[in-house]
């Protein structure tokens, strides 16, 4: 047997800083055995407000199977030309994370950046894993045609890897037109 809840939020009356706005979604209970099995939650939401920036778009989904909670994704849409998306798993009892990742995408000129910083694309993806106490991470960045006052206009491209422990290890390279920094 299975029990469906409809839940809507008001993002404003949460204490968790400044936004505004709301989100719906569906919660699903799974009972077998007269014990919850599972729980599977999906929510979405539009026109929000995040510390007074807007956010076109967020979307979530997952599920809980004791010990492990899942989220099969968390998408966030910024505006037409700017997304990130998270998924991933944790083991709430060992406190470890697995397969998560996250993705970001961004085009164009952007209000939460100094008027003088420019970029055609930005792109970051990258994973997480490892018990919460000392997480490991791996990821790779690119922001193309990236300038900042008295820079010609370049690509930046970075990858690295470490751990929260502060073992960390990070390439960047810089090409603009026939030179390459790294």
């Amino acid at each position: 047997a299975s029990a469906t809840m409809h839940v809507t939020a008001d993002l404003a009356q949460l204490p968790f800083g400044s936004m505004a706005g709301s989100v719906s979604g569906d919660v699903v209970l799974r009972v077998i055995e007269n014990k919850v099995s599972d729980l599977r939650f999906s929510m979405s939401g539009a026109g929000l407000r995040l510390d007074g920036a807007p956010v076109q778009s967020v979307r979530a989904s997952g599920g809980l199977v004791w010990p492990e909670l899942t989220l099969d994704e968390f998408a966030l849409q910024l505006d037409e030309s700017s997304s990130v998306r998270l998924a991933g798993r944790i083991d709430l009892l060992s406190q470890s994370v697995t397969n998560a990742s996250w993705q970001l995408a961004s085009t164009g000129s952007h209000g939460f950046l100094p008027a003088t910083i420019h970029f055609d694309q930005v792109t970051s993806s990258g994973a997480l894993t490892g018990p919460l106490t000392n997480l490991t991470w791996s990821g790779e960045g690119a922001a193309t045609v990236f300038s900042v006052p008295g820079v010609k206009p370049s690509t930046v491209t970075m990858s690295g890897r470490g751990d929260v422990a502060g073992s960390n290890v990070v390439s960047i390279n810089l090409r603009s037109g026939g030179s390459t920094l790294t």
